[in-house]
């Protein structure tokens, strides 16, 4: 299959489902960025970080959607930077190549700094 070719297949396979969920995730963010921030007005620093603390389990759940959502929509995210970078085929071809690379660099990421996994990891051999 040719580069273009790979192009329009990645293009007709799920185009406007996916063009909605983009949509109803960028609405839902900015809605919960101006919850927060209203929140944050108006009962204070410290009750909004008790608060994030007890929503960890949730806030955990929000990445992994953020992470599905980026790499089930890769193709789609790879076509909308072609678009506008002007990039040629081959280089689609070899950022298409890449997207599992990146999800194992995000898993391992998301379980070393923000899970703290090495940390948990060795405080339960110590105890």
């Amino acid at each position: 299959m040719t580069p273009s070719a790979a192009r329009g297949k990645c293009l007709s396979r799920e185009g406007k489902a996916f063009r909605s969920i983009v949509r109803a995730f960028v609405v839902l963010s900015a809605f919960v960025a101006a919850g927060v921030v209203l929140w944050t007005v108006q009962t204070g620093h410290s009750s909004v970080e008790r608060s994030i603390e007890a929503a960890q389990p949730y806030l955990t759940l929000w990445r992994v959607f953020l992470f599905l959502v980026l790499i089930g929509g890769w193709c789609h995210w790879i076509e909308l930077m072609a678009g506008w970078t002007g990039m040629n085929d081959d280089r689609i071809q070899y950022a298409r190549s890449q997207r599992w690379r990146v999800a194992a660099w995000l898993i391992l990421i998301e379980g070393i700094l923000i899970q703290g996994l090495p940390r948990a990891f060795f405080d339960s051999l110590i105890h």
